[in-house]
């Protein structure tokens, strides 16, 4: 998902630029089927070609043409961003099998926001948009992933002889709050299922979110990688203080526990740095010290 042009270079910079070039024939193709025209290369990222094109209207979009047969792993977001039909989501124009068709957000991420000085101001329009997208989605929304499979990997990670014990004790811990969680939840419902400062970004018509991961379970789980965002601000996401603001305000919102909350953020953050690690865990991570702190405030009475 694509927003304004700083934006973009970010979402770029963070999935990683792939060696793939474009079939010319492939995208005229596409342009043709999307009805979009004047295509500009943005960007390649490991799996797709992103353009800058003019919509059938006139206004300016953005095609997402895939490098295999399909949409791989991101077809379950791209359904629930659909769903949506452009409350709080980026509008999904149209899409076919291996490509898709989206507006052009203009707008600062929240991110910017935050990273900017307004840390505040970024938490409550993103905890207030993820309310309004979660209002517009259907309850049976059907093809997400279960979030059962999405801490797979934590839940099967291995530790390397040279992995730091408090490491291990503090993976450890997350992993059995991650399974609690799992075990227990208070509702199952839809989610954009990466939600952060980068992936909401400010327009005229309010916050919309991009670069959905289409998974079902508990809401808890909606807000947790907001703690450990926005990259590039290790200060303000390691103030503890932060934190429990964020947990209380959520609770407000959303309706959910703010300790449930944190605990949720702390398996969020394992999953992450399991993911970092592949399938052994043998090194110290830069996200423990954050992975460390959120496992002390879930244990905390706000």
């Amino acid at each position: 998902m694509i927003t304004s042009g700083i934006g973009l270079n970010k979402i770029c910079e963070q999935m990683g630029h792939s060696n793939h070039t474009h079939d010319e024939d492939r995208l005229q193709d596409r342009l043709a089927a999307l009805s979009a025209r004047d295509p500009v290369p943005l960007c390649k990222t490991d799996l797709a070609q992103i353009f800058q094109v003019t919509l059938p209207d006139g206004t300016p979009g953005v095609l997402k043409v895939y490098h295999g047969s399909d949409m791989a792993n991101e077809e379950p977001g791209i359904g629930l961003l659909q769903a949506a039909k452009g409350v709080a989501a980026v509008d999904i124009v149209a899409k076919q099998k291996d490509a898709i068709l989206m507006r052009y957000l203009e707008g600062p991420s929240l991110g910017d926001i935050s990273r900017a000085g307004d840390d505040a101001k970024a938490n409550l329009l993103l905890i207030e948009g993820i309310a309004q997208l979660h209002d517009a989605l259907p309850q049976d929304l059907g093809g997400m992933v279960t979030l059962n499979r999405q801490f797979l990997e934590l839940f099967t990670l291995d530790f390397g002889p040279n992995c730091p014990s408090p490491l291990r004790q503090d993976m450890a811990r997350a992993t059995e709050l991650a399974k609690d969680l799992l075990a227990d939840p208070k509702q199952t419902r839809p989610l954009h299922g990466d939600v952060h400062h980068d992936n909401a970004i400010l327009t005229k018509d309010g916050v919309k979110f991009i670069d959905a991961k289409g998974l079902i379970g508990d809401p808890g789980f909606e807000m947790a990688n907001s703690f450990r965002n926005p990259h590039g601000s290790d200060d303000t996401v390691l103030n503890p203080d932060r934190a429990r603001h964020m947990a209380q305000i959520i609770a407000s919102r959303l309706d959910i526990d703010p300790q449930r909350q944190l605990a949720w953020a702390a398996a969020k953050c394992a999953l992450s740095i399991a993911w970092n690690a592949g399938k052994m865990l043998n090194r110290d991570d830069a996200e423990h010290a954050c992975l460390s702190m959120l496992i002390s405030l879930s244990d905390e009475r706000l």
